[in-house]
């Protein structure tokens, strides 16, 4: 990851080669014994560090952009989907002992929020969706993507039990927003750096300076204090006032951009434009 990182390649490239060159080093082997999800977040923390971009964004609310296809703990989990359905066509026992890769995808699963409602089905906790070997028809890339889009619903839950300014506007939401969010757009946002540090989480309003010694902490078009729910969407004297649209009823797409389309976002990343304007000339 370090050597990649001296390419100063663009970020989703850079996650795309972390992912052929480090991940899959990584992960190779753990199938008889989970990884601990410590080590996982570790591996994640450096390859977050090594991106050398979005550097105060939270790992949790990175993850549920950027994390699919790169985080070891998703991984494992896509890997042990498909070995297991290997094994199920090959009449592998349901009650396998600890140490082989059905036990581990067992124990994998309930821990990200899957309950066993049977030998080989899987629902979910918060969505009601199912994951049937036994179903006809089964599609394991189908499954492999369910698993991974609930995933991001499982670090979602890890991101609001932090102690983040961004959390109280981001809780009050509906899984079925969450659902809408087009995930796809938003990870392909590494080419515009503002649009990146929004859909990161990493951005700093003015009031959020408030603990460093001499910062202004007001809005720098007003006198009003400068929050980013304020200089995004309050602030009368904004220099992107004409480019605003709607206030969105969903506090993650008023805080990172995330929602069915890129308008959101787009605007966002003019504000944060505009906000390095002000600051940094």
């Amino acid at each position: 990851m370090r050597t990649l990182a001296s390419l100063q390649l663009p970020g989703s490239v850079f996650y795309k080669y972390c992912r052929i060159f480090a991940i899959s080093r990584c992960a190779y082997g753990w199938l008889g014994r989970q990884l601990p999800l410590s080590d996982a977040r570790k591996i994640w923390k450096a390859m977050k560090a090594a991106s050398g971009v979005a550097r105060s964004a939270n790992e949790w609310a990175q993850a549920v952009v950027c994390g699919g296809l790169s985080h070891l703990d998703c991984v494992q989990g896509s890997t042990l989907v498909r070995v297991g359905y290997r094994l199920f066509q090959q009449g592998c026992q349901w009650g396998a002992s600890f140490g082989s890769p059905v036990r581990t995808l067992r124990t994998w699963m309930t821990d990200h929020d899957w309950h066993e409602t049977q030998p080989w089905t899987w629902k979910h906790k918060h969505s009601g969706n199912s994951l049937d070997f036994t179903a006809a028809g089964f599609d394991i890339a189908a499954c492999r993507h369910v698993l991974r889009a609930h995933w991001r619903i499982w670090c979602f839950d890890q991101f609001l039990q932090v102690s983040r300014r961004e959390v109280p506007d981001c809780s009050q939401i509906s899984l079925a927003e969450f659902e809408r969010v087009a995930w796809h757009e938003v990870y392909h946002i590494d080419c515009d750096p503002a649009a990146r540090t929004v859909a990161l989480g990493a951005q700093w309003s003015p009031a959020a300076l408030h603990h460093r010694p001499g910062a202004d902490t007001s809005c720098p078009w007003c006198d009003t204090l400068g929050t980013w729910n304020h200089v995004a969407w309050d602030c009368c004297q904004s220099p992107v006032l004409h480019l605003r649209p709607p206030r969105p009823c969903s506090g993650i797409a008023r805080r990172f951009g995330w929602d069915s389309s890129l308008e959101v976002l787009t605007y966002l990343a003019q504000v944060q434009r505009a906000l390095w304007e002000a600051h940094h000339g």
